[in-house]
């Protein structure tokens, strides 16, 4: 979980690259707008930063542009805040890596150089420029509409920024945007007006990340977690899917609700904040502690992947639909709420998913999910949290996922299945029931699975060679005159000779010839007598073994199904070189080497996957094992089988030779 906060965050490079493009745009915005500040907020200071996420910015104009502006939108939107604006987990940072082309690979000092030569060459992108009136610094908003505004800041951004293009108003947001990009560095930015609940809440997002260094780890693993199991991520900012800004409020409120919490409420927080500034932005108290050091430090001890493990079975077991959480308070709050409500809950908008806002009170950060999504949700957290409980989860291995990589591997689509394997064995003169009988002997005795011998459906088995050399063959085979008699259902008995499969209605029972009848009534016929002769004197009886091969292989195979309980193909080479000279070479050393890796473990519940094993004669003589994965939630069977190849040839050939 630490290496991936370390491979999702941008690199030192990138960070440069943004403190400059963040000073260019300072410079040329005070130059134009005078007392203006530009101020970043979102994932580029909230202490939850993706690399290659957009640079989002809050302009803050002169004092006189700021009244007419707040004013003017007291008039036409309403007192709500998207997600995206609240926490600026918007387009850009959902993407966890740059564009192609977009990474940035030249050094931060070259910046300024090539802007200034890009700003000297025209771009198609922006040839409607020149059509545009040019502005002159010191500009006055006053007396301008908010759609004015917008214009004018864009402008600035087309046409007087050095390196930027693309520049893009939707002045009918929610929280209106200017979009923009930077051709150098690759960086997107969005820059908003009048947005300072925003610039809180990145504020309060960066004290919890910095109260306990396992916030951070926990929100940068669930959000990578949800991104790859498609809970997460709208390419477009809206969407069914949940934001990383819903995302991290939900980790947020689990850690409060830990015994005892890792992080406090934000209550808590006001509270401790006794001596600092009430802050009130658009009606909403937005006060908490500023100093991290003044809240106490945790007493929760627990680990990492404990904690992870607690989120999944937390949020499986939770009844999503009829609760909302709420970060504030770090409590659940029943649906329907009590009476009397609280006054917030007029405008809440509930939905599948229900995550209050903890200083915007009537916003449900969630409101944009779905059903399916919620579903899926609560579906993925039960698969996340059977993971953290399995056996292999803290049991490193290189050549196998485990730990957290058992969680953010793709699942697979609905419908596909994982792909068998097929082993050749040689087998000489044995049988094929002992070759079957000898890899059960293997996989049970020394690789400590569990087995059980399917019963064949129709009652068809595979007999020995020498069983097979007399099996009856097909009334066509013998020229029989008697086409009425249908072979149909065919069942082998112990004694050699056929009998029909007992029929289901009167019309079959009527259309059975007599030699048929006679054979259901009485198990004996002329027939099978004559074909018992003919088979003994044919010739493939001594010398055409692939007649037999091919019989055999007509008639069916033995299945077994596995359950495998212990992860006991890694470390194999390891103890066995250990065991070298304690323990007699062969079988007795490799059962040896399996307890050892399994000790510490034990069955129960669910194994690790289940499987099942056909056996049957290949063409060529040799016996084919066939290996389907029945279920697999660790993925394992891939390496399990290529493991099988190389070890089960060389251990059924020993107990057939009787070796051990």
């Amino acid at each position: 979980m630490k290496n991936l906060v370390s491979l999702c965050s941008p690199s030192h490079h990138e960070s440069r690259l943004r403190e400059l493009l963040l000073s260019l745009l300072r410079e040329t915005f005070t130059e134009f707008f005078p007392g203006c500040q530009l101020l970043p907020f979102g994932s580029s200071v909230n202490g939850f930063e993706i690399s290659g996420c957009d640079l989002d910015l809050h302009l803050e104009l002169g004092e006189n542009e700021k009244e007419d502006l707040m004013e003017e939108n007291k008039d036409t939107e309403e007192k709500k805040v998207t997600v995206k604006d609240i926490s600026g987990d918007n387009r850009g940072e959902d993407n966890e890596e740059l564009e192609e082309g977009a990474s940035p690979e030249k050094d931060g000092d070259e910046l300024d150089m090539q802007v200034t030569a890009e700003n000297e060459s025209s771009d198609d992108d922006d040839d409607d420029d020149d059509e545009e009136e040019n502005i002159a610094p010191g500009l006055s908003l006053q007396g301008l509409s908010h759609e004015e505004i917008l214009d004018v800041v864009g402008r600035v951004l087309r046409q007087c920024v050095p390196g930027v293009h693309g520049v893009q108003s939707v002045p009918s947001a929610r929280r209106p945007v200017i979009r923009f990009q930077h051709k150098t560095s690759g960086l997107r930015g969005d820059i908003t007006l009048n947005n300072r609940l925003a610039l809180r809440n990145s504020s309060y997002m960066r004290l919890c990340s910095d109260l306990d260094p396992r916030v951070p780890q926990l929100v940068y693993t669930v959000r990578y977690w949800a991104r790859v199991q498609q809970l997460a991520g709208n390419p477009l900012g809206g969407g069914p899917l949940l934001n990383n800004y819903a995302l991290t409020l939900m980790v947020i409120f689990f850690l409060q609700t830990r015994s005892p919490p890792v992080i406090p409420s934000l209550i808590r927080l006001r509270e401790i904040a006794d001596n600092d500034t009430s802050q009130v932005i658009d009606g909403w108290d937005c006060s908490f502690v500023s100093d991290g050091t003044q809240c106490p430090a945790s007493e929760n001890q627990q680990s990492l992947s404990s904690l992870l493990s607690e989120f999944f079975s937390y949020f499986s077991s939770l009844d999503l639909h009829s609760n909302i959480l709420c970060p504030r308070d770090g409590l659940l709050m029943p649906i329907p709420v009590s009476s009397p409500p609280p006054t917030w809950t007029e405008g809440f908008r509930m939905g599948p998913l229900n995550v209050q806002d903890p200083f915007e009170l009537n916003h449900n950060v969630c409101g944009n999910v779905s059903t399916r999504i919620a579903r899926r949700f609560t579906t993925r957290c039960s698969a996340a949290a059977k993971a953290c409980r399995s056996p292999i989860f803290l049991l490193r291995s290189s050549s196998r996922p485990w730990g957290v990589n058992l969680l953010i591997q793709p699942s697979p689509s609905e419908g596909d299945k994982a792909e068998g394997a097929d082993i050749a064995i040689s087998i000489g003169k044995a049988l094929l029931e002992d070759v079957f009988a000898a890899v059960k002997t293997v996989l049970v005795e020394v690789l400590l699975c569990g087995c059980k011998q399917d019963s064949d459906k129709d009652g068809v088995g595979v007999k020995s060679n020498e069983e097979t050399a007399h099996v009856v063959p097909s009334v066509e085979e013998l020229n029989i005159e008697d086409k009425g008699a249908e072979v149909k259902g065919e069942n082998m008995g112990e004694d050699g000779i056929k009998n029909e499969r007992k029929r289901e209605s009167s019309d079959d029972i009527q259309g059975t010839s007599p030699k048929k009848r006679r054979i259901e009534e009485d198990g004996s016929d002329l027939v099978a007598d004559r074909q018992k002769n003919v088979i003994e004197k044919s010739p493939c009886k001594k010398g055409n073994p692939s007649k037999v091969h091919k019989n055999q292989q007509a008639e069916g195979a033995l299945s077994m199904r596995i359950d495998v309980w212990h992860h006991i193909w890694e470390g194999r080479r390891k103890v066995r070189r250990s065991m070298q000279g304690k323990v007699e070479q062969g079988i007795k050393l490799e059962t040896a080497v399996s307890r050892a890796l399994s000790a510490g473990t034990q069955e129960g519940g669910r194994p690790i996957m289940q499987i099942t094993a056909t056996t049957r004669l290949g063409t060529d003589g040799s016996a084919i094992l066939h290996f389907s994965p029945d279920s697999d939630d660790y993925g394992c069977s891939a390496t399990f089988f290529h493991f099988l190849k190389i070890f089960l040839p060389r251990m059924v050939e020993n107990v057939l030779s009787g070796k051990d």
